[in-house]
């Protein structure tokens, strides 16, 4: 009987030895390497020629047809993906996912409607998501 026990109790060692290593390869990862880091996020009406924010605001006039979320990042691997969140009184209006190419660079992202129309008076937020966590939220508006 001890004999029996003995072996069980070995059995379940070497089985749990692969299966701790792939959720460790699997998922584990991302902890080691760290989460992707955002840095100088701001929100602006356009870019410049040499691509730098212009007309940084937290509230922009109605009449505008475009909002610019540009920032600075630093990721553990290439590969990363980030997902840009934007509301609008709370409703998310448009969600776009990028895979990053390099661990560290600079991504802009426009909020413009497809009719080229200006958009609404009301409350914005935009936020960057990675890993399923949230990094980066910056609030504005549209007033008349």
């Amino acid at each position: 009987m001890q004999r029996t026990g003995r072996f069980f109790f070995v059995m379940i060692i070497v089985l749990s030895v692969p299966v701790v290593a792939l959720l460790l390869w699997q998922r584990g990862h991302r902890f080691f390497a760290g989460p992707v880091e955002i840095d100088r996020a701001v929100v602006c009406s356009e870019l410049d020629d040499s691509s730098r924010p212009v007309g940084e605001a937290s509230v922009f006039q109605w009449g505008g047809r475009q909002v610019c979320l540009m920032f600075r990042y630093e990721a553990p691997r290439p590969g990363s993906v980030m997902d840009i969140v934007w509301r609008f009184q709370d409703r998310v209006i448009f969600r776009e996912s990028l895979r990053i190419g390099e661990t560290s660079g600079s991504k802009a992202f426009f909020l413009l409607r497809e009719d080229g129309s200006p958009l609404p008076v009301g409350e914005y937020d935009v936020a960057i998501e990675s890993d399923g966590k949230e990094r980066c939220r910056i609030p504005f508006s549209v007033v008349r």
